[in-house]
């Protein structure tokens, strides 16, 4: 298992930012609990829309 700052910093570094967190696939909220359902989006890289 791979431990939950881990994964965020190696999504960080592919320039993914975390939009949102889920303690389950429903969208439970998150409860630092051991399970995690992340949603990551890739920022517009050229500032247009």
């Amino acid at each position: 298992m791979t431990p939950l700052a881990a994964y965020d910093r190696a999504c960080s570094r592919a320039g993914l930012e975390l939009a949102d967190r889920f303690g389950t696939w429903d969208g439970t909220a998150f409860l630092h609990d051991g399970y995690a359902v992340s949603v990551h989006i890739r920022p517009n890289l050229s500032g247009g829309e």
